[in-house]
């Protein structure tokens, strides 16, 4: 049985700047925690997507948490799939052994446009029949070649007891999923470009249905090649008017080709067939700064509080200052 009720997660409303060093720690903590209390009654078992075990940089991990219990009516399930800050965190803590990967949004979610924000969700009671979240790596992790161990610590369940599930601020119970193993490999040239010449002509199919877009659009935002961060550039003009817009705006965030998004994104900007809006003013404003390393700000330190907001504040006028 799955509740109709509705809950709304509000924003926390903690801008970038200080927040992914919290969410780094907590998620470091959570996947160094070397031994969970989990009960017996509940399992979570993690999938790599069709049994897939090596990938190409930049080639989407797709993959599946299955969450089932076999004492019904004690667990539940939070729903939540989106954050309105553009990533969801915390609710699956992706684990990864050796992390050697990078954060592809770690200047978004350093810099001047972020926040952390909330979304609908609603409550599943958890039964024999696994509750399937549908994950994919790429969103958090930009991984080179190696081979590599994960498991899932999830944020997701709770045991409401004689309380209503869908009240705020329930305990959750700690549940950590099985290891997999997988391997990725150098991207050939020839690779990179049949999976941008497949996305592109599906973004250009105008009877493309929204999961076909959305999917080339994600193929788009993870290949990591130089065609592929031109092609984002050409076709990004604001996340909040424009379908898929996030996707674009974090691909070309993450791209390693950081030199070709800003030339291009540039050019956008003085071209009569281009949109131009606020949003890829601060987006272009946002890639500069992170890329200038005199306007890097120093980490967080409590003890030197007052420094460090006078870097921010100064941090703040610049990117400011570049948007106008």
């Amino acid at each position: 049985m799955q509740l109709s009720r509705w809950s709304c997660s509000f924003a926390l409303f903690c801008f970038g700047l200080l927040g992914p060093q919290l969410f780094a720690q907590a998620t470091n903590d959570r996947c160094a925690a070397s031994s969970l209390q989990q009960p017996g009654d509940i399992s979570l078992r993690l999938y790599l997507t069709n049994g897939q075990t090596v990938f190409r940089e930049g080639e989407i991990i797709a993959l599946m948490a299955e969450y089932s219990s076999t004492t019904p009516k004690k667990y539940f399930a939070n729903t939540r799939s989106y954050d309105r800050s553009g990533r969801l965190e915390g609710t699956e803590v992706l684990c990864l052994d050796p992390d050697t990967s990078k954060d592809p949004l770690k200047d978004y979610f350093g810099g001047m446009m972020a926040f952390m924000g909330g979304g609908l969700s609603s409550e599943k009671e958890l039964g024999a029949e696994p509750y399937v979240v549908n994950l994919e790596l790429n969103e958090w992790k930009s991984l080179p070649p190696g081979s590599y161990r994960l498991r899932v610590v999830s944020g997701r369940i709770t045991e409401p007891g004689d309380h209503e599930p869908y009240l705020p601020n329930l305990p959750q119970v700690p549940l950590r999923s099985n290891e997999v193993e997988f391997q990725v490999v150098k991207a050939d040239p020839e690779w990179q470009a049949e999976q941008l010449s497949a996305a592109v002509r599906v973004l250009d199919t105008a009877t493309a249905t929204s999961e076909e877009t959305r999917h080339a659009t994600r193929i788009l935002r993870f290949l990591g090649s130089e065609e592929s961060t031109r092609e984002l550039a050409r076709r990004y003009y604001g996340s909040n008017d424009q379908p898929f817009g996030w996707d674009l705006k974090f691909g070309l965030i993450g791209s390693p080709y950081r030199s070709i998004a800003l030339a291009t994104m540039k050019s956008a900007l003085t071209d009569p067939q281009h949109p131009v809006t606020q949003e890829l003013a601060q987006t272009l404003a946002l890639m500069e700064l992170a890329s200038d390393p005199e306007q890097q700000l120093p980490p967080y330190d409590e003890k030197n509080k007052d420094e460090w907001v006078k870097h921010r504040d100064a941090h703040l006028k610049a990117f400011n200052r570049l948007v106008d």
